[in-house]
């Protein structure tokens, strides 16, 4: 008997479990932390893994003539690129104020980024509107959005909650003045799916279907240039997580980024010898030479050989690829220390023994760099012409720079006039106004922990000190005075026009620094005047990292969105390195870009294309060769500027 009443209740417990496995979940079960929880230093990647037309859409395809290809790029943030200052809006996901303009990629995201910041559970709805006015490239809108959290959700290898949302325009836009040109929106709907870790405190992914159409009126009222037609098929999934405050980790994985990136640069030469970027054989080329050299590839590797001999061969009439050539010959003779002392953070003395036909060569393309200066401003073009010459820009100008002061440390002499009227002019193309802030004039990493404790970033946090008095951020643009909007606090000036001008600077105090006594007086006229100039100088590059400060970004060409994207990550690094500086601002430039990189870094060991590729490495290996005396920025780093790489 009993053994009977045994199996009878053996059979209950049993019949119990399997009513609970089938039985709808409690409340409780359906409950989910959708709270953002990303520390400040912790880099997120998240892969486009499916980017097409939609089904109907593809049969037609060659048939519309405006129908708008999906987005196929990444999407990358730091934890302090959410906004953290409102708690109302703490662990949303909203990006702060700083990230436009913003890509599809990035409008997207955000999209499915944004949930409650607190429990929820299964069934729950909210809703955001949204205004997006400042994007890369796609028209303004304002979305309604709403919002609801659909449960438990397997999404590739993670256990996530999935949060169902609809967004569609909030009101329609209608051009104030339909005789000009006007890009207006008429219908957007999308729906996604997105997929958040409760446990990890951010999204693994979000899947898209987005639905639309705009168009472009044209000069003519009530014509319409053209439509532009919207159906796609999304999706983005996590890749990859970093905390740039791992300096061992990261350490490991730049050394390994550097070695094998370098060599998949050497394997993108030509049967010619060379790397050609569109048109440009010389340029090309001489910038991958440059960061071959850079990273240590030897100066007689058959490779080096046959570029240099390919560069030497073609034609000289750009002053981009005469300036990197002429950086890219000095490289050949950089010392393996003076190479390793990069990473080290260390001083070593910069001897350059030329050869006499490298020394030829490169007088012949530093005459050929100052006699294409321009003659009405002391700035340079693509290549004087005698119809452009007032036109200029920043970028190709700080390569002028660059290669002049290359050719000072290989003993060679630079014509007097040239620094002067360079930063007095350079400066009026600085913005006038600015956002007042007071500097971070010190940084200094946290203390070690305990020995066994294991650290989190944020107790790897450095502490900061701030200045006591205010200074104006202002930056440069590209080729035309900056300008700042007091109204709206929108600046017209961009990271990598910033870091060409703070670059312009930086080099013109240095060559002016190394000129005698009797030099510095045929320039300035006298000492008075000279210490005058200095201190305008220092000045302005002060103000200059002040709006590197506020408006500093490693995941996007700072105020301009994605264009740029490695070539202003090279200038970024150009600055930390001239300027000598570990922080800028709150920020460990060199750490938070490095841990970006390592992660971008494909599967074939590129960044893209062999310039990407070679600005990548140059940032990596800190590339740029330091000044013999930094010049002053206001900012007194305490910190060595990588103690973790010697």
């Amino acid at each position: 008997m009993s053994s009977v009443r045994a199996c009878l209740h053996l059979t209950a417990a049993a019949v119990c479990l399997v009513w609970a496995a089938l039985a709808p979940a409690t409340a409780q079960d359906n409950a989910f932390e959708l709270r953002w929880r990303l520390p400040k230093r912790v880099y997120l990647l998240f892969n486009n893994t499916k980017a097409e037309q939609a089904p109907a859409q593809r049969k037609v395809a060659d048939k519309i003539d405006n129908l708008v290809q999906p987005p196929r790029g990444h999407f990358h943030m730091f934890g302090y690129e959410i906004a953290q200052a409102d708690k109302r809006d703490q662990g949303t996901g909203l990006l702060n104020e700083l990230c436009p303009p913003l890509s599809w990629e990035d409008l997207l995201l955000q999209l499915a980024m944004y949930v409650p910041g607190k429990s929820a559970k299964k069934g729950e709805k909210y809703e955001k509107q949204w205004s997006f006015e400042r994007n890369e490239g796609i028209p303004a809108l304002k979305l309604q959005s709403n919002y609801e959290v659909a449960g438990a959700m397997s999404f590739a290898k993670w256990s996530t909650c999935a949060v169902s949302s609809r967004h569609s325009l909030l009101d329609a836009q209608a051009p104030a003045d339909e005789s000009k040109p006007f890009h207006v929106w008429r219908e957007l709907n999308v729906t996604c799916t997105a997929y958040f870790d409760a446990a990890a405190g951010y999204l693994r992914g979000a899947a898209f279907s987005v639905r639309g159409f705009s168009f472009e009126l044209g000069a003519v009222a009530g014509s319409v240039k053209r439509f532009n037609f919207f159906d796609w098929e999304l999706e983005w999934q996590f890749a990859r997580e970093f905390d740039t405050t791992n300096e061992t980790d990261l350490k490991r994985y730049v050394d390994a980024a550097i070695v094998t990136g370098r060599q998949r640069l050497l394997d993108m030469q030509d049967k010619e010898g060379m790397w050609v970027y569109s048109s440009h054989k010389r340029g090309g080329t001489a910038l991958a030479l440059l960061a071959l050299l850079i990273c240590g590839i030897a100066s007689d590797d058959p490779k080096v050989v046959a570029g240099f001999e390919a560069m030497k061969a073609q034609e000289v009439n750009n002053t981009y690829e005469v300036a990197i050539s002429l950086m890219a010959y000095e490289a050949k003779y950089i010392s393996d220390d003076e190479k390793r002392s990069f990473l080290d953070g260390r001083k070593v003395e910069q001897k350059r023994a030329l050869s006499p036909e490298d020394r030829k060569e490169m007088q012949r393309l530093l005459d050929w760099i100052v006699a294409n200066q321009n003659k009405k401003n002391p700035f340079w073009n693509y290549k004087h012409e005698a119809a452009e010459t007032e036109r200029f820009d920043l970028s190709v100008t700080q390569y002028s720079l660059l290669a002049l002061g290359t050719c000072l440390r290989c003993g060679l002499k630079i014509p007097a006039g040239i620094v002067r009227t360079h930063v007095e002019e350079l400066r009026k193309l600085q913005e006038a106004d600015g956002p007042a802030i007071k500097r971070v004039i010190g940084g200094k990493p946290p203390k070690p922990g305990r020995p066994g404790k294991t650290e989190t970033p944020d107790e790897r946090e450095p502490r900061f000190t701030r200045a006591g008095k205010t200074v104006k951020a202002r930056g440069w643009a590209y080729s035309a005075a900056a300008r700042f909007d007091p109204a709206t606090k929108l600046s017209s000036a961009y990271g990598s026009m910033t870091c060409s001008g703070l670059t312009c600077l930086m080099i013109a105090l240095d060559v002016a620094a190394q000129m005698t006594p009797e030099q510095r007086n045929a320039e300035f006229g006298s000492h008075v005047n000279y210490s005058a100039w200095q201190q305008s100088a220092a000045q302005s590059m002060e103000s200059g990292m002040a709006w590197m400060e506020v408006h500093f970004s490693i995941t996007r060409n700072a105020n301009l969105g994605r264009a740029w994207y490695y070539y202003y990550l090279y200038g970024l690094e150009r600055v930390g390195v001239l300027c000598d500086a570990r922080y800028i601002g709150e920020h460990d430039w060199y750490n938070e870009g490095a841990g970006a990189l390592v992660c971008l870094q494909t599967p074939s060991n590129d960044w893209g294309n062999a310039v990407d590729t070679s600005f990548a490495l140059l940032f990596l290996k800190r590339g740029t060769v330091p000044l013999k005396t930094p010049p002053p920025t206001g900012e007194k780093s305490v910190a060595p500027i990588t103690p973790w790489l010697r």
